[in-house]
């Protein structure tokens, strides 16, 4: 806080003041009968309580980042107190960063805009309404250039001129809305400041025809905010009510005034500036922009093109460069030599129109295309010079002529066609050939005719396709397609050759010949034709057999004599006790050759009888093992009953023999004569199973 003069309550004789005692009638306005906080030079650090508690009433605020020198008068005159306070914090503290007072007089003394300064009460001040505001400490220099340059923490400077904000606190410089600045009034009514705010956004690039609807708010006084526009821009736009007609290029400024009423001052004037544009104009080709084939020498093209909406036309023209590349007469373009044609379109502007910026089409121009034919007379070679595109005029120059590839001699291109003298030899293949070299508006080109051989192919095809070993299995077809080149053939094509032969490194030739001497020969070897079925059996195992307990491991056994066996595989069927093993036997060609083998394996069985027709033949009186094979459970025997009927009496388990085998030894007694036929019971699980024998 800073120092007072001589005591804690300084009294209006004191300060030097002329106030009267009480209260003002009016909504904002108040007297304020005495100042208890009156610093002596600048101050920092001061509570904003010390000073509005002190007799100091806030009479400005805004930021840093404000123009200060449009608002000076809407400041001064809220600020007319006889004792001002000029402060400045961090936007929204309850600190001021740095203050200092005066008489409203000395605070406002105009020093112009030099270095001079005015003291008083400890501090030095200078004022100048377009220049700079600010103090320093009494009895310290100042640099302004504006503001105050000069270093030292006790320095204050806002700018007034060239619509800055700014500048410095102490050895702080530059700010914007991150900082505030104060004006407080003592020793006086107070009358409220006003400010208008437009709370609409300029229009970013208006044009003639546009409009904008313009809103602005004020201060509290409950005096209306009223727009008008200003005398200088008369003409370029109007109001009505709240929107703005933009009627012609140039600056619209629109004002907004808001008066004063009781206990609040008149807001400054604010102003809202929008920069009205001419209207573009752009210029557009609308001719579809031509192909490099037509815009060649000779040949013509019609130009069109639109601009923007003033009344003005779109105008054409060739670019000076372009004088020798073509010519343009109203929108049709001529070309008349090699190069770039540049068309130009200019279209001009108004008051409120801006003039387009110039198009510029450029097109190449190429030479004109040739075609040259050849042909042979008995005594002369005649090269006829044709123009592709009409209207280009007559090719100069001259035509080469080759035989063999050999120059025979020249001649000038006279109404589109050259002339040699030249006997071409008969007897055997000649190329005779023509080449136009061209001239500055035209292309050269060539043309020859040749004696050329016919040609013949060779297309191998069949019903399968080759195999992966490179066999065919059905017959190949080995047709021909011939191409006379020149001269027709003296036979037709000749006619397909089909192979149905088995046997490998086969192959067809055939010849043709054209009636100028041509000669060719189409030839295919090395054709594989293997159409016979391989041979395949399956050994290890014989058809028909009954094998006891297992059968012999199968094997699959092929042959072929020509293309060979590729692939040799088993597949085994299961039902009940038959098995049946399928073999496929496949050679390189693909042939396919299968058989069968089917037997029967008893899992229950006599070992040492004779097994026929279904029934194991035994002896009374003779011991045999019963074996069981594949079962994982015990089995158990039943007793034999005769034959059809299936035996009921549990006997004995059967004994392990190994994985899944169970034997047991049976003895046929002699009492079983008396029926020659009996069932065996043998049980596995849940299943009784009969062994029908035959006793002897």
């Amino acid at each position: 806080m800073g120092a007072f003069r001589s005591a804690t309550r300084i009294g209006i004789a004191a300060l030097g003041l002329v106030m009267a005692m009480g209260t003002q009638t009016g909504a904002q306005a108040t007297v304020v009968p005495a100042v208890d906080y009156l610093p002596v030079g600048p101050q920092t650090a001061v509570p904003v309580s010390t000073v509005t508690d002190g007799g100091w009433t806030q009479c400005y605020l805004d930021t840093y980042a404000d123009n200060l020198e449009a608002l000076l008068p809407g400041v001064l005159d809220a600020c007319t107190g006889p004792y001002l306070m000029l402060a400045a914090r961090p936007t929204g503290s309850d600190t001021l960063s740095l203050l200092a007072a005066a008489p409203r007089e000395d605070v406002l003394f105009d020093t112009g805009t030099g270095n001079t300064t005015h003291d008083a009460n400890g501090t030095a001040w200078y004022f100048n309404a377009h220049w700079s505001w600010g103090f320093a400490n009494e009895g310290d220099a100042v640099q302004r250039g504006e503001c105050d340059v000069a270093s030292g923490p006790l320095r204050l400077c806002w700018h007034t001129v060239n619509s800055a904000g700014g500048y410095r606190i102490g050895d702080t410089y530059s700010f914007g809305t991150d900082y505030e600045r104060l004006v407080y009034q003592a020793g006086g009514a107070v009358l409220a400041p006003q400010a208008i705010t437009f709370t609409s956004l300029s229009p970013a690039s208006p044009t003639p025809g546009t409009t904008y609807d313009v809103s602005a708010t004020g201060g509290e006084s409950g005096s209306p905010v009223t727009l008008s526009i200003d005398p200088a821009s008369a003409g370029v736009c109007t109001i009505n009510d709240s929107t703005v007609s933009f009627e012609h290029a140039g600056s619209c400024v629109i004002d907004a005034d808001q008066a004063g009423a009781d206990g609040y001052a008149a807001a400054p004037q604010a102003q809202q500036t929008v920069a009205v544009a001419k209207l573009a104009q752009a210029i557009s080709f609308t001719s579809p922009i031509p192909d490099a084939a037509d815009t060649v020498v000779g040949a013509t093209y019609d130009v069109a093109a639109t601009g923007g909406s003033s009344d003005n036309p779109v105008t054409l023209s060739v670019d000076e460069e372009s004088a020798g590349s073509c010519t343009i007469d109203g929108g049709r373009v001529t070309f008349v030599h090699p190069g770039v044609c540049a068309v130009r379109a200019n279209q001009a502007g108004d008051d409120d129109h801006a003039a387009a910026p110039t198009a510029t089409l450029s097109i190449p121009v190429s030479q004109a295309a040739t075609l040259t034919g050849v042909s042979v007379l008995p005594k002369q070679i005649v090269a006829r010079v044709a123009i592709q595109s009409p209207g280009a005029g007559a090719p100069t120059g001259s035509v080469d002529f080759y035989v063999g590839g050999s120059i025979v001699g020249s001649a000038p291109v006279l109404e589109g066609a050259a002339r040699l003298a030249h006997v071409v030899p008969a007897g055997s293949a000649r190329e005779v050939a023509a080449a136009y070299s061209g001239d500055g508006d035209f292309l050269g080109s060539s043309e020859s005719t040749t004696r050329r051989d016919p040609r013949v192919t060779a297309i191998v095809t069949s019903a399968k396709p080759k195999s992966g070993q490179g066999w065919y299995r059905t017959p190949v077809k080995v047709s021909f397609r011939c191409a006379p080149h020149g001269a027709p053939l003296t036979a037709a094509c000749p006619s397909p050759v089909t192979l149905r032969a088995s046997r490998a490194g086969q192959s067809v030739s055939r010849t043709v010949m054209a009636t100028d001497g041509g000669i060719a020969t189409a030839s295919v070897s090395g054709i594989d034709v293997d159409r016979r079925t391989p041979r395949v059996r399956i050994a290890g195992v014989k058809a028909g057999r009954t094998y006891l307990g297992r059968a012999p491991k199968p094997r699959c056994v092929a042959q072929d004599s020509l293309s060979g066996i590729s692939t040799c595989t088993l597949r085994r069927h299961v039902s009940g006790v038959s098995t049946r093993w399928t073999a496929l036997a496949t050679d390189a060609a693909g042939n396919q050759a299968r058989t069968s083998v089917t037997y029967r394996v008893l899992p229950i069985y006599l070992q040492g009888a004779t097994y026929r027709n279904g029934t194991f033949a035994v002896h009374a009186g003779q011991t045999y093992t019963l074996v069981v094979m594949g079962s994982a459970s015990r089995p158990v025997y039943y007793d034999a009953a005769v034959f059809p009927r299936r035996p009921h009496q549990a006997d004995t388990a059967f004994y392990a023999a190994g994985h899944h085998r169970w034997t047991l030894g049976i003895t046929m007694g002699a009492g079983m004569r008396a029926h020659p036929l009996w069932n065996l019971g043998v049980k596995i699980g849940r299943t009784l199973h009969t062994v029908k024998i035959r006793v002897s």
